[in-house]
C-alpha cells in the first residue's frame, strides 16, 4: 500500500464530514429565507443551535460511515474521477437521506427531543451532494496531477500477457497511477518480456511489483493457481480478465483499472 494513497483516503473522511456538517447548517439558512416551493409559503420551523449541532454532527457521521461500508474510502490506485465516480456519491448520498430521515423521525423524542424540519434535510442532501462531489474531484485532480509530475511513486504492475491486448494496455500506460514494469509469459515475446514462471516467483518473493494483470499469456490454468498462491503469500494483488478464471473457490469482485473491468481475487497476504 503507498502512503499518499492512505494519506489522500483519511484526509478526504474530515473534509466529507465537514462539508455535510456545514450543509445544514446552510440548509437552515435557506429554509429560513424560502422554502423554493413555487406557489407556495410554508411555515418557518426554527430550531435552536444546540439542536441543529446535535442533527449535524449525527448526519455528518452517518454519511461517513455508510461511505466507508459502500466502499468510497478504499484505497484505490484507478482513481480517476468521472461519471462513474459522480453516480456513486449520488447513491451514498441518497441512500443516507432514506436512513437519516428514518432515523431523524423515529428517534424523536428517544434521541432528541425535536424534530428537524424535513427541507433542511432535503437541502442539505442537495449540497452534500454537490459539496462532496466537488471535493473528491478536487482529491482526484490534485493526485493525477501530483502523479503525473512524478511527486509519488507510480504502482508497479507486471502484465501476465502475450502482448495482444493493445487497448487495455493502452489504457494502463496513459494511467500516471501505474507503471507496468514487463510482460510475462511461458515463452519469450517481443515486448519487453520478464520472464517465464518461475522468473514471476522469484519476482514475487522479492517484491519486485505491487500487482499482477492476468490478461491473455499461454500460461497453463495450473500456472497461473501456483503464481496467484504466490502473490497471495507476498502480499501482492492479482487482477486477470473474466475469461482467463482461476478456481471458482476464489473470493472475486469486478474492479476497474483505469476504465477497464477486471475480476480481482480478494485475499490477505501471509
Amino acid at each position: 500500500m503507498r502512503r499518499h494513497e492512505l494519506i489522500f483516503r483519511l484526509c478526504r473522511v474530515p473534509v466529507e464530514a465537514a462539508v455535510v456538517f456545514g450543509a445544514f447548517y446552510a440548509g437552515r439558512q435557506i429554509r429560513l429565507v424560502t422554502d423554493l416551493i413555487p406557489g407556495v409559503q410554508l411555515p418557518i420551523q426554527r430550531i435552536t443551535e444546540s439542536q441543529l449541532f446535535f442533527f449535524a454532527a449525527s448526519g455528518a457521521a452517518m454519511y461517513v460511515l455508510i461511505s466507508f461500508l459502500r466502499g468510497a474510502y478504499r484505497i484505490s490506485y484507478d482513481d480517476e474521477w468521472g461519471i462513474e465516480g459522480f453516480l456513486k456519491t449520488v447513491s451514498i448520498s441518497f441512500s443516507w437521506f432514506l436512513y437519516y430521515l428514518e432515523l431523524a423521525y423515529l428517534g424523536t423524542g428517544y434521541l432528541t427531543p425535536v424534530e428537524i424540519p424535513r427541507l433542511i434535510i432535503f437541502f442539505a442532501l442537495a449540497l452534500s451532494v454537490l459539496g462532496v462531489s466537488s471535493v473528491r474531484f478536487a482529491f482526484s485532480s490534485i493526485r493525477s496531477a501530483l502523479l503525473r509530475g512524478g511527486c509519488f511513486p507510480a504502482r508497479k504492475i507486471l502484465v501476465l500477457s502475450g502482448g495482444d491486448q493493445t487497448e487495455v494496455l493502452s489504457e494502463i500506460r496513459e494511467n500516471p497511477g501505474y507503471r507496468i514494469v514487463g510482460f510475462a509469459n511461458s515463452k519469450p515475446t517481443e515486448i519487453s518480456y520478464f520472464g517465464n514462471k518461475a522468473k514471476v516467483i522469484e519476482a514475487c518473493r522479492n517484491r519486485e511489483f505491487e500487482e499482477i494483470v492476468s490478461l491473455d499469456s499461454d500460461f497453463s490454468k495450473a500456472d497461473l493457481e501456483e503464481i496467484f498462491d504466490v502473490a497471495r503469500t507476498y502480499g501482492i494483488a492479482y487482477r486477470y480478465a473474466d475469461r482467463f478464471l482461476l478456481s471458482e473457490s476464489r473470493k472475486t469482485e469486478v474492479t476497474f483499472l483505469s476504465g477497464v473491468p477486471l475480476v480481482e481475487v480478494v485475499s490477505i497476504g501471509l
